[in-house]
């Protein structure tokens, strides 16, 4: 007699490199790839440079050899100590977001590419070019070592393109990171309320809007992420929780980045009804019918926030036109499960 026999579904084994030092999108979205693994009925690993007590997930802790700032060093050489520890090996699937020596003998390596990088190294300044040109041939090449490479905008797919990345590539997309209620309110109370959220890497271009904004009459900034000593208009409140309440008090969320990949926080801030000035440098394509757009210097800064207060009920009522419309195409499970269920689906095929 022969008796059926009920053979558990195999299931990969999935690490994520997390890093965190920041908090920042990067580490959001790992988080929420995370969830989005478990939701899936996998359960995976996050790599991280310190572990978390705030994360219900397992984690491995890698040394960081180098300074915070440092932040592209001390991530290949996570890789590079995974690989030497042989802790990558008890892995089927790697997925991260920064590159490196990820891929195995035994697993698969999946990217999440968020950004064109090769944008982000013109615009550094000289100095900063030559420090980072190291870990930017390192990620191109680790992109071209890549099996499947997840991308979030045509700009970053045009990149892949450019560089001959050798794997499948996939669009997925961006996503927020929370919800909530939308703000209606048209006109504005008094001062333009005007929110920075980030973190002060020259990239970030913080200097200047603060600049832009100083001393200048009915505006005020707010700057989570950063902190410092406040002056007149300007007010620094370092690391925050409740972004999502600043965002809701804020009368505009501004961007003034000399490059980003896809800021979570521009999609945040229109889902929640909220205008964002967004330099152009910085803006994806995928979002600007429904943002106000500005340069990186501090004078077209501070006429476009001008601009913006003087005719703030109708740049407030596109932003509540799009808010329906952010949070249908960017709500986070579905980009998320999207991009996991894809990923299991290749490592099927592929093992």
């Amino acid at each position: 007699m022969i008796m059926a026999m009920n053979i558990k579904e195999l299931k990969p084994k999935v690490f994520i490199w997390q890093g965190r030092f920041s908090g920042g999108g990067a580490e959001k979205v790992t988080l929420e790839l995370a969830r989005a693994c478990r939701r899936a009925g996998v359960e995976p690993v996050l790599g991280v440079f310190k572990k978390d007590s705030n994360f219900d997930f397992e984690q491995i802790e890698v040394p960081a050899p180098f300074p915070k700032r440092l932040l592209g060093y001390n991530s290949v050489f996570a890789s590079i100590w995974m690989r030497l520890t042989r802790k990558l090996r008890d892995f089927d699937i790697v997925l991260a977001h920064v590159e490196g020596f990820w891929r195995g003998r035994k697993n698969i390596y999946v990217a999440h590419q968020a950004g064109d990088i090769q944008k982000a190294f013109y615009a550094k300044g000289a100095f900063s070019k030559l420090v980072y040109l190291p870990v930017y041939l390192i990620s191109v090449w680790g992109l071209r070592t890549a099996d499947l490479v997840f991308y979030a905008t045509d700009t970053v797919k045009n990149f892949l393109i450019r560089k001959k990345v050798n794997g499948e590539i996939l669009m997925t997309s961006s996503f927020m990171s929370f919800d909530g209620e939308v703000d209606k309110e048209e006109s504005l109370l008094g001062n333009l309320d005007i929110l920075f959220v980030g973190n002060d890497q020259k990239v970030k271009n913080l200097k200047s809007l603060v600049e832009a904004v100083h001393g200048e009459p009915g505006m005020s900034l707010d700057i989570i992420g950063v902190t410092g000593s406040n002056e007149e208009n300007i007010y620094y409140h370092g690391w925050q929780e409740d972004v999502p309440g600043f965002i809701k008090k804020a009368d505009l969320v501004c961007i003034p980045s000399f490059f980003e990949g896809f800021p979570l926080v521009s999609l945040e801030a229109l889902s929640l009804g909220t205008p964002v000035l967004i330099s152009r440098a910085a803006l994806p394509y995928e979002i600007e019918l429904w943002t106000e757009e500005t340069e990186t210097d501090v004078i077209s800064i501070k006429q476009d926030l001008l601009r913006i207060k003087n005719s703030f009920s109708d740049i407030k009522k596109k932003a509540l036109l799009a808010a329906p419309i952010i949070r249908e195409t960017y709500e986070t499970e579905k980009v998320t499960d999207r991009e996991i269920k894809n990923m299991i689906i290749f490592w099927e095929r592929n093992k």
